[in-house]
C-alpha cells in the first residue's frame, strides 16, 4: 500500500511537470524613481502638459503599476496664482483614455511643504472647471501594460500656475514585474 502511494505520487508529479514548466515566471515587486524632475508650468506661460512615461524594456511580457507618486519641488504650491495640477489623460499600450481629475495638490499655506500625491484611484470629474464638478469614475487603481513597443504607460498632466513657477521634484512608480524586466519612469517637463 505504501509502495503504490509513492508510485501514484511520482506519476502525478511527472504528469504535472510539463504544466509547471510552461508556467510564466512569477511577478516580483518593483519601485523606480525619476529624481531629476523638472518644470510643470512657468508663471509666464498659460498652461502646460508634462508627461510621466513608464516603460518596460524587456522583450515581452506584462507588468502592473499600482502606484504613481509625485512630489512638488517648490516649498508649498503657491497660495496665489495656483490654478491646476491634475491628470489629463492616460495611455496604455497606445490607447488613450480621457481621465480628467480634480486638483492633485495645493494651494497650501506654510513654509517647507513639499506636497505629494498618488495618482492611482483619484476621482475623475465630468466637466470643467475641476472645482465644483461632480465626480465620475476613478483613475485606475492599477494599470496592466503588455510591453508592446514604446510608451507602455503615459500619463498626461495639466499644469497651470499664473504667479509662480511650479516644479515637480520626484516621480515614483511601483508595482509588479517579471524578475528579468527593466522598468523605468521618466518625467517629461511641460512645454
Amino acid at each position: 500500500m505504501i509502495k503504490s502511494s509513492r508510485v501514484g505520487i511520482a506519476v502525478l508529479v511527472a504528469a504535472l511537470f510539463p504544466i509547471t514548466a510552461c508556467t510564466p515566471p512569477p511577478h516580483v515587486p518593483f519601485i523606480v524613481m525619476d529624481t531629476t524632475g523638472g518644470i510643470c508650468n512657468t508663471a509666464a506661460q498659460g498652461s502646460a502638459n508634462p508627461r510621466i512615461e513608464i516603460e518596460n524594456h524587456a522583450e515581452a511580457g506584462t507588468f502592473v503599476v499600482t502606484s504613481i507618486l509625485l512630489k512638488t519641488a517648490d516649498t508649498g504650491v503657491p497660495t496665489t496664482g495656483f490654478v491646476a495640477l491634475l491628470v489629463n489623460s492616460l495611455s496604455i499600450d497606445g490607447t488613450r483614455f480621457h481621465t480628467l481629475t480634480r486638483n492633485l495638490v495645493g494651494p497650501t499655506a506654510g513654509s517647507g511643504v513639499l506636497e505629494s500625491a498618488d495618482l492611482m484611484g483619484t476621482p475623475v470629474i465630468r466637466g470643467w472647471p475641476p472645482e465644483g464638478q461632480d465626480p465620475g469614475g476613478n483613475f485606475p487603481h492599477q494599470i496592466v501594460a503588455n510591453n508592446e513597443g514604446s510608451r507602455d504607460i503615459s500619463v498626461s498632466l495639466f499644469c497651470r500656475s499664473d504667479d509662480q513657477d511650479l516644479n515637480i521634484a520626484v516621480v515614483a512608480a511601483a508595482g509588479w514585474k517579471q524578475p528579468d524586466d527593466s522598468i523605468t519612469v521618466t518625467y517629461i517637463p511641460g512645454q
